[in-house]
């Protein structure tokens, strides 16, 4: 029987609407148009294109308007493409932003409608701006800081036909959170002719407290002070420093950096060179783009960006430079500030203090090419203030000038005396060339705290000059010119050739004419050659005013590790002398021996250098701890070898640790170690740590390695058959499942000294206690274990 929709005029009605919709769909079809009844109101045609964009199919496929020859796409899809969108010409449609294409200015387009693709070209100013980033790098976190001291010693004993004498340098420091006190003193022995003499001699003392994020030291007890760069004299004091302090963050570039920018018309890829020189690499999109702080060279140069798109085309960007370390960042500070008491007869009186003096020093870089300075310092005698600058002279050099003025007075007359001191240079720093020039007037007046010599001086100038061949050397001349307001004029040329002799070593001669006060000449010419590992020689000639002095030396240097060394050298002329010694280091320490031969006279001299150090509840004997240092520990594992920048410097002793006494303060310091010398029964999640000590401060580096018990065993029931291939085996406590194997056969890990196992299958399940042997074996077969039955 008919179905009563094929025989009523509904159902002939819907055949002629698909018999005449069918066609209209199929036409419309080949350009995917939507027509929706909004936009034909609005009287716009839609329809879908693949897009491809300066010849390059982008993968995608947009909806496209069109009215009146004109297309849109919406903000969104343009976005997409990284285009630079007009403000104006936007339309709303449908709650969407569209934009016509013609209203982008450098765009053009082709609309091929028979294969639905819409030709894009843009000009590269088309797209949005990338900024890329270097990938030099930045410094760490601390390591976490421990408590701990050290004491360094250095002793040496010395005897002649006359003569005994001995002397210890000894250092302590004890640090921990709250920061560092230091100190170091002098002991001396003599004993001549029966005559001893004993003295000892503090040198300095003092508390060193770093703030990492304001990158800035405090320092309280004996300091050195900091002077302005052009002008000032730094002076041993006793009382409180506090400025800025760069080198807690070393990858910190102070001075001004540079950046390079160009257009790509398609995706690219970049290599950066800096003087010939291939720095790194850079993706690229398509458009302009700028890679701003760009880490460079100290002194003219040229930055090279070659740029290759995916055509295989290259562009080569070239912008020279010149960058100074005279010179700091456009708002970077640089400051320091001192008060306290001078030093007197430092290393021959322990605790002469003089005069109260104050000094402050601060430089910022205004610009990236001008950098200001002011410095001060005084006593109640002294006064000095004066101003300083640094100037970048295009790409060329460094213009660098100061005016200071300084007051003082006599303390029997209190009659004050003023003066004034300027100075002017240019420096320029290159290659093949560099060059200097500086100029210094002073009045008579001008006296700088510390500078009690100063005052003599009229003028000070000197001219400085290096050029470099690729294939003959270098040459270097300086010339000296000295006017004194009492004393004889000073002047005199040095004259420098260097010559690197491949493997073969390198040649350098310097020839000093004195012109004023009295000519005099002194030529000096000296010879290295390499002869191996560690071992070096060395010739030096020496002719001063007619007199010829010839010297050799001979020496293999100190390994890293643990190692011996030596050298002899010897001297002819007015005063033979030859003298050889023996050096020898562990890591307990450094010991030398030395012979001299002295004319008619003989010395002996014994010395032996080390540290001992105390760190979160370890003692230790190491080499003298000059430096921030770290105790590696991997367990209870001897004999491991221990890494430090990929070179050897020690193994775990019997408690598994090793110390290492020179590491690089505020600096990563890769520190790994060697796993083929642990046992194959053990974790070794991690086995390279870089390390960031403070400064001269000890840390822990601990390696997180444990055994690991495994076995392999056989589990049987109660009856005596093995467990079924399949069965799952459990170790309590943990998450980790083990499968059994034929014949109940099984490989267990991370076991315990006595460890409770279940194992299950098909609806039985069953447990059982493992004991773990004591054992040199790494993977011991504990041979049959029974294995309980019990409710599932």
């Amino acid at each position: 029987m008919p179905n009563r929709w094929q025989s009523s005029p509904c159902y002939a009605l819907l055949i002629l609407l698909l018999m005449g919709v069918c066609p209209l769909l199929a036409t419309e079809s080949k350009h995917s148009s939507l027509f929706l009844p909004s936009l034909e109101k609005k009287g716009y045609q839609d329809s879908l294109f693949s897009i491809t964009l300066n010849g390059q199919n982008t993968g995608d496929v947009f909806l496209v308007l069109m009215r009146d020859e004109r297309l849109y796409l919406s903000q969104e899809n343009l976005s997409t493409l990284r285009l630079v969108l007009p403000q104006n010409h936007r339309v709303q449609i449908n709650h969407k932003s569209y934009i016509p294409l013609d209203a982008i200015s450098g765009l053009t387009y082709t609309l091929d409608s028979a294969h639905l693709i819409l030709h894009l070209r843009a000009t590269p100013q088309c797209f949005i701006k990338s900024e890329l980033t270097s990938k030099h790098t930045t410094s760490s976190k601390f390591s976490p800081a421990s408590n701990g001291f050290f004491f360094n010693y250095d002793t040496s004993y010395e005897q002649t036909q006359d003569q005994k004498s001995g002397s210890l340098l000894g250092e302590v420091g004890i640090f921990g959170e709250n920061g560092l006190v230091l100190g170091n003193f002098l002991l001396h022995n003599d004993e001549v002719n029966g005559e001893v003499t004993r003295d000892m001699v503090r040198l300095d003392t003092a508390y060193i407290f770093d703030l990492p994020a304001e990158l800035q030291t405090l320092r309280v007890g004996d300091s050195i002070s900091k002077s302005d760069t052009m002008w000032g004299n730094s002076v041993r004091f006793g009382g409180v420093q506090w400025g800025t302090n760069f080198a807690i963050q070393p990858d910190l570039i102070t001075m001004p950096q540079f950046s390079i920018s160009g257009e790509a018309k398609l995706p690219s890829t970049a290599d950066l060179y800096i003087n010939n020189i291939r720095k790194e690499r850079f993706d690229i999109d398509q458009g302009p783009f700028t890679i701003p702080n760009i880490p460079t060279v100290s002194g003219a140069g040229q930055m090279q960006l070659v740029v290759k798109d995916i055509l295989g085309r290259e562009t080569v960007i070239q912008v020279p430079f010149y960058a100074s370390p005279s010179l700091l960042q456009t708002g970077l500070a640089e400051y320091s500030s001192e008060i306290g008491f001078l030093r007197e007869n430092y290393a021959i009186q322990s605790n002469d203090y003089g005069a109260f003096v104050a000094a402050g020093t601060y430089r910022r870089g205004i610009t990236d090419g001008l950098t200001l300075g002011i410095h001060g310092e005084g006593t109640s005698q002294t006064q000095a203030l004066g101003i300083s600058s640094n100037i970048l002279w295009s790409n060329i050099g460094i213009f660098s000038a100061f005016a200071a003025g300084s007051h003082s007075r006599e303390n029997t007359s209190r009659v004050g005396s003023q003066g004034e001191q300027i100075g002017l240079g240019f420096d320029h720093s290159g290659s093949p060339a560099s060059f200097g020039v500086r100029a210094t007037f002073s009045t008579r007046g001008f006296t700088g705290v510390g500078e009690e010599d100063a005052s003599r001086i009229r003028f000070d100038g000197r001219v400085s000059l290096h050029y470099a061949t690729q294939h003959v050397g270098s040459f270097s001349g300086t010339l000296l010119h000295r006017n004194y307001w009492e004393e004889e004029d000073v002047r005199a040329v040095t004259l420098g050739y260097q010559l690197r002799l491949g493997k073969w070593g390198s040649f350098s001669a310097t020839l000093q004419h004195t012109i004023l006060p009295e000519s005099d000449n002194v030529l000096f010419c000296y010879v290295s050659i390499p002869l191996g590992n560690r071992t070096s020689g060395s010739i030096h000639v020496r002719r001063d005013n007619g007199v010829l002095t010839e010297s050799f030396a001979l020496q293999k240097s100190l390994p890293s590790g643990t190692g011996s060394g030596y050298s002899v050298q010897g001297e002819t002329g007015e005063n033979e002398r030859l003298e050889a010694t023996y050096n020898y280091q562990n890591s307990h320490g450094s010991y030398h021996a030395t012979v001299v031969r002295n004319e008619d006279q003989n010395a002996y001299r014994l010395g032996i250098s080390g540290g001992i150090g105390y760190l979160d509840g370890s003692l230790f004997q190491a080499r003298r701890i000059d430096q921030s240092f770290a105790i590696v520990d991997v367990g209870d594992f001897k004999g491991v070898d221990v890494y430090q920048d990929n070179q050897l410097v020690g193994k775990t002793d019997e408690n598994g640790r090793a110390i290492l006494p020179r590491l690089r303060a505020y600096q990563k310091n890769p520190i790994r170690i060697e796993t083929k010398d642990l046992p194959m029964n053990v974790s070794i999640p991690l086995y390279k740590i870089n390390a960031v000590p403070r400064y001269r401060q000890g840390i822990q580096v601990n390696f997180p390695i444990h055994h690991v018990r495994q076995a392999v065993m056989r589990f049987v029931t109660e009856e005596g058959s093995a467990l079924p291939t399949g069965a799952d085996i459990q170790i309590k406590g943990t998450s980790h499942h083990f499968p059994v194997g034929s014949n109940g056969e099984v490989y267990l890990t991370d076991l315990d000294a006595v460890s409770q196992i279940r194992a299950c299958w098909d609806g039985h399940c069953c447990e059982a206690t493992i004991t773990y042997p004591k054992s040199d074996d790494p993977l011991p077969d504990l041979g049959e274990q029974i294995c309980k039955e019990i409710g599932q």
